[in-house]
């Protein structure tokens, strides 16, 4: 049985690493214009090392870069959680610092790595809380990306309701980003939170591989960026196809 469901995983991420690669043209992804609402919810428990913390933020200052941001178009805020819920510079999507590049990265760059308990539903439930005290958007797609290793303090099956809760009575589309080698990351978790035969809202990233780490002198935009422009950082690195994959997976 075991063997059979491993067998049915691999399959399940060839055919997703085809259709991002191949069926969107993920490769070649270069800027969303789409209007959005867009959460980030970063694990900054202590089940998250240092160097894919650290990581994980430059992966978000590279993928905001592909987002055209505007009061129009794109809006997006970040947050850290574990058994608190950590914010950086904006509590909500009507902050000023959702609506520029310069603002967004502000708020990557502002997360603390506070390495307290992992209690995932706390992110679950902040994301909900912050669609509530946000202005709505008709007919703005809403969604929330989390970068978590989802093992869960409490077990994955806490998990199931506040993922659901935010997916239905908020109507946000969640897509998971599994930190972490394949041994450590909990899968199961991710499955959760994206939602039943949401397999291809997941994406695994182990920043430890030489393939997809970033390089401490690699040279970052400063905050003359425009938010008319694209803005990728780095888009070239070992990261790339994750970048514009994930980023795809966002605008779709």
């Amino acid at each position: 049985m075991e063997l059979v469901q491993h067998h049915s995983k691999m399959i399940a991420r060839f055919l997703l690493l085809m259709f991002l690669c191949f069926g969107r043209d993920a490769s070649s992804f270069s800027t969303c214009d789409k209007p959005l609402d867009v959460l980030f919810a970063v694990d900054t428990s202590g089940s998250i090392d240092d160097v894919q913390f650290k990581h994980s933020q430059k992966f978000l200052r590279d993928l905001v870069g592909f987002f055209r941001i505007s009061n129009s178009a794109a809006r997006m805020a970040v947050f850290g959680f574990d058994h608190l819920p950590r914010f950086s510079k904006a509590s909500n999507l009507d902050d000023p610092t959702t609506v520029s590049l310069t603002g967004i990265r502000e708020q990557i760059d502002d997360l603390n790595f506070s390495q307290g308990a992992t209690l995932i539903h706390v992110g679950l439930v902040e994301a909900g809380n912050i669609f509530n005290v946000s202005t709505l958007r008709p007919n703005v797609p809403r969604v929330v990306v989390f970068l978590t290793d989802g093992v869960n303090y409490r077990g994955s099956d806490s998990l199931v309701q506040p993922a659901e809760y935010l997916r239905t009575i908020h109507n946000a589309r969640v897509i998971s980003i599994g930190i972490g080698s394949e041994k450590i990351v909990d899968e199961e978790a991710l499955n959760i939170m994206a939602g039943p035969r949401m397999s291809d809202q997941i994406v695994l990233i182990d920043f430890k591989k030489k393939s997809c780490g970033a390089d401490d002198d690699e040279s970052e935009n400063d905050d003359t960026t425009s938010d008319e422009e694209s803005g990728n950082e780095s888009e070239d690195d070992g990261c790339g196809t994750k970048l514009r994959a994930v980023a795809s997976l966002i605008c779709q």
